[in-house]
């Protein structure tokens, strides 16, 4: 039976999370932020900086190592999202993500807190830990930040004294990747059967070539558009799923705000 699907320490928003009912997906393409914090199509979540890496739940710090070693394997601890949650109005549920999810100092299952961010983009061993994930079905942290779900966003802080409370746990198969210039693939073998992206897309995303500014992106504090190159840009391709095997770290209750398709199984005799 395969294992269970692990959280890793990478946050995604939750404007980039499908309704329960349209799971399975496609393979989608991610925007994630880049080196100058934009990129994603969540502006409100850049302006801090950090690029959403967040610690394992129970940790404090992690450095590049722990974090390429908790990409390929998973962090050692469960997750779970942020309970109770009062879904409307979109203040109300604001409020209710982050009035015990607000200090960098906490370390509870739901409320991690933000890593180093532009250190393990850059360092290669963090790629590396992409490329070994590839086909593998993980599981993300979301966190809420869309004004007309949850406002103001809950993602509260600056750099490393960010907050991320958990709104959904979201399982998805990691069909590709694109960090910078560090490194890029993309498959489409096993649960990745189907991507319409192609390594080569990976590589360049749709550029001439990596130095290519043809990429659109909204600088985060000014507001004023912007052009990237590849080489500033990051990209995940992921296809969302509902993981039957049964991930620990949530009960929230399905169909309501923060049910993102995480599926549990459990056997009793």
């Amino acid at each position: 039976m395969p294992s269970a699907a692990k959280l890793r320490p990478y946050a995604l928003c939750d404007l980039d999370i499908p309704e329960v009912d349209d799971l399975p997906t496609e393979v989608r393409e991610i925007k994630m932020p880049g080196q100058a914090w934009t990129g994603s199509d969540c502006e409100a979540a850049e302006t801090g900086g950090n690029w959403w890496f967040v610690n394992c739940p129970g940790m404090t710090t992690m450095n590049a190592a722990q974090v390429a070693a908790a990409l390929k394997d998973g962090c050692a601890n469960d997750a779970r999202v942020v309970e109770p949650q009062t879904p409307t109005p979109a203040t109300a549920l604001s409020s209710s993500l982050t009035i015990n999810c607000n200090d960098q100092a906490d370390v509870s299952p739901f409320c991690p807190d933000a890593d180093t961010g532009e250190s393990n983009l850059t360092v290669p061993v963090v790629a590396e830990a992409r490329e070994a994930i590839l086909g593998e079905t993980v599981l993300f942290p979301v966190f809420c930040t869309t004004t007309t779900v949850c406002d103001p966003s809950t993602v509260t802080g600056t750099g490393t004294n960010r907050v991320y409370p958990i709104f959904k746990l979201a399982p998805a198969v990691v069909c590709g990747f694109h960090i910078l210039d560090k490194g890029s693939n993309s498959i489409n073998t096993g649960d990745c059967a189907g991507n319409s992206f192609t390594a080569t897309y990976a590589e360049y995303l749709g550029c001439a070539d990596k130095n290519d500014p043809c990429l659109a992106g909204v600088d985060p504090t000014t507001g004023a558009p912007v052009s990237q190159s590849p080489k500033e840009t990051v990209r995940l391709f992921l296809k969302f799923v509902t993981d039957s095997d049964g991930a620990g770290g949530t009960t929230c209750t399905l169909g309501t705000a923060c049910d993102a398709g995480l599926r549990q199984v459990t056997m009793s005799r």
